[in-house]
């Protein structure tokens, strides 16, 4: 397994010297209540705007162009909604990091926005609790899962064993290569009751996933499918992730070229024989 690699990022993509919005100010879990600007232009606290008449400084920054009004500049050619997302994908970057290499419990907002090189209020402009943060995290995980199975999908031979080899190779091989993502996925993902219940539809998630590449794979055309195929594809994904969390602690003595071909036997042995009885 490779060793953890550090994934903060600093700044996270605060422009230096940008106004502050009246956007910046917070209430209830981080939701904005400006009635002039938009929660997405938050920005430094440097040239903080106060009443006063407007001035052709107040509709210009960056060569004086804007687009959308004074809720929607761009500065430096990247727009509100974009500098946004890169301070939460900066505080998402340092979350993973802080879980992954020292434990749920480092997860602080000081600790957070410190790692991430940003001021205390842009968490409040993307988060209201830590649970947000991992949920979050977990999401943006489960994404990157889902793409990397349906990708290996999609290029491996139409023959059962590859495909179902090649789609749990891609996902132990995304959550392993990076360790700091399958302890948030596996591990931090059962922290709280909510953390519990949100892995869980994950899970049925990709149990979904499964049981619609089954049905399509052995050709299956009833229009209400057999309740076992849910029922197997749930039973698998459930069994694969139990399974690795128990591999990643080090109670099963497999490599994980092994893992990934039992994995593989189990999978295509229900596959197969529910094909047989379906088809």
């Amino acid at each position: 397994m490779t060793a953890s690699r550090s994934a903060s990022v600093r700044g996270g993509g605060r422009a230096k010297g940008e106004p502050t919005s009246r956007s910046d100010s917070t209430e209830g879990g981080g939701r904005t209540t400006s009635k002039s600007a938009s929660p997405s232009d938050s920005a430094t606290s440097s040239d903080r705007r106060t009443s006063r008449p407007t001035s052709p400084s107040d509709s210009t920054e960056g060569g004086g162009r804007t687009t959308g009004g004074p809720a929607k500049r761009t500065y430096g050619g990247v727009s509100a909604d974009e500098r946004r997302a890169q301070r939460r994908a900066a505080l998402l970057d340092a979350a993973l990091d802080i879980i992954g290499t020292q434990g749920i419990a480092k997860l602080t907002v000081s600790g957070l926005c410190a790692q991430a090189g940003l001021n205390e209020r842009y968490y409040y402009e993307s988060f209201d609790s830590r649970d947000a943060v991992l949920a979050a995290l977990i999401d943006r995980i489960a994404e990157e899962l889902a793409g990397a199975i349906i990708g290996a999908l999609q290029t491996a031979p139409a023959d059962t064993r590859a495909k179902a080899h090649a789609a749990i190779s891609a996902g132990i091989h995304l959550l392993t290569d990076d360790p700091r993502k399958a302890h948030v996925a596996l591990v931090a993902g059962m922290a709280t009751p909510e953390l519990r219940a949100r892995t869980n539809q994950t899970v049925r998630v990709f149990a979904r996933i499964v049981a619609a590449e089954g049905i399509d794979f052995y050709g299956i055309t009833d229009p209400n499918p057999d309740p076992a195929i849910d029922f197997r594809a749930t039973y698998l994904v459930g069994g694969l992730v139990q399974t690795l969390t128990a591999w990643l602690q080090d109670d099963l003595a497999l490599t994980r070229d092994d893992l990934i071909d039992h994995t593989t036997d189990v999978f295509v042995l229900l596959g197969e024989d529910l094909a047989r009885r379906l088809t």
